[in-house]
């Protein structure tokens, strides 16, 4: 909600107790790179430098957290490869094969729509818990849920491509 301060500088201002509704209604919590999840908690910062320091590219580190079994963002992609990293409670992904081979960023026919279709049969089915790690290569579709009966956290570390055309833009 917008607050105007004194020098009428608007801030958003989070009110605790709708926040808490709308995580009780489904809503999953997302703290990605605008928010600066690691500037908000150091071990997120050290995370991502040590990652960029032994895979050499840059590291994009978001938090999601999700109460309900109800899918936060649908089955999607990535154009990037994703590693995500439970902390807490238990997650489930069910994992399809790309329909596009190494897609890229906004490589897609109408950026709202994804250009195909995901196939219809997952190749796993997997339950993450606290500690688990998975890696996930751009373009690989994938439905996340929070259906283990607990909250869960966990955070996504996005990996810059390493392509030709990277180099060059």
């Amino acid at each position: 909600m917008p607050v105007a301060t004194r020098r009428h500088t608007v801030w958003q201002r989070t009110h605790p107790a709708e926040l808490h509704q709308c995580l009780s209604d489904s809503a999953s919590l997302a703290i990605d790179s605008i928010d600066s999840i690691d500037e908000l908690h150091e071990p997120v910062a050290d995370l991502a430098q040590h990652m960029e320091s032994w895979l050499r590219t840059r590291i994009q580190v978001n938090a999601y957290a999700s109460w309900t079994p109800t899918e936060g963002f649908g089955i999607h992609w990535d154009d990037h490869d994703v590693i995500v990293g439970q902390v807490e409670g238990a997650k489930r992904g069910r994992l399809y094969r790309p329909t596009r081979q190494a897609p890229m960023h906004h490589d897609v026919a109408f950026p709202e729509l994804p250009p195909e279709p995901p196939p219809e049969t997952p190749v796993a089915d997997v339950v993450l818990n606290p500690g688990d790690v998975l890696d996930l290569p751009r373009g690989w579709w994938r439905a996340v849920t929070a259906d283990q009966g607990t909250a869960s956290p966990h955070l996504t570390c996005g990996l810059g491509p390493h392509t030709g055309a990277y180099l060059i833009g």
